[in-house]
């Protein structure tokens, strides 16, 4: 849909030069008739017509680029800081040690649980499996992300597993065999995905803290 509005819109482009260069041969000389001078005036106004449409047309497809583009530049941004700051890798798990403050930048956090974070590449790494391990006393609630901020699966007490403790089996897009038994199948479109789940203490401050690091 959206290539078929681009041809569409961007054919006006040669419209555009075509009465830009059609105004530059028709600029009247000192002795055409004032109805020349009326049909070149009506020419500057068709062009710009088209000059404040095309302007118009490309804001709006700028905005829309924003808009689609930020869940993925989120992701790539998390995933860089992860990478660069944390001294992390694919399949490393990040477990904070604390609860989040102002300079934890990531969309929505909260102040009072620990989050739980890791990066998947199924293409360089081909199948990947996430075990999550029956539900304590303390909770975890997260779900598997892929590149486009789409969540895929729950990974929580609510979710798939059901607090019993599952095995996950995060596939590529391109992965086409038959899946073992034992694992939930996880059918990503993008090669490269995330989970950010939250270990939901019983108790709130550092003890709480320490205690869902065993979660």
């Amino acid at each position: 849909m959206y290539i078929d509005h681009v041809k569409l819109k961007s054919s006006k482009v040669p419209a555009l030069l075509a009465a830009t260069g059609a105004l530059l041969g028709l600029l009247p000389s000192s002795g055409e008739t004032a109805q020349g001078q009326a049909k070149v005036a009506m020419d500057q106004v068709t062009a710009w017509s088209l000059v404040q449409e095309s302007l118009q047309y490309l804001k709006c497809r700028a905005m829309e680029a924003a808009v689609w583009g930020m869940p993925l530049v989120n992701f790539d941004a998390m995933r860089q800081a992860l990478f660069r700051d944390v001294n992390c890798g694919y399949n490393d798990i990040l477990y904070q040690s604390r609860v989040a403050d102002w300079k934890f930048q990531v969309p929505t956090p909260n102040s009072v649980t620990p989050y739980v974070m890791f990066f998947i590449n199924t293409k360089q790494d081909g199948p990947m499996v996430v075990e999550v391990p029956p539900g304590t006393e303390n909770a975890l609630r997260g779900t598997l992300i892929d590149a486009w901020s789409v969540p895929v699966i729950d990974i929580s007490n609510e979710g798939e597993g059901q607090g019993k403790g599952k095995r996950y089996l995060l596939l590529s897009p391109d992965y086409r065999a038959a899946v073992p038994a034992g694992y939930i199948p996880v059918h990503c479109k993008t090669y490269n995905s995330y989970s950010l789940g939250r270990v939901i203490t019983k108790a709130f401050g550092d003890e709480g803290v320490q205690k869902g690091s065993l979660t």
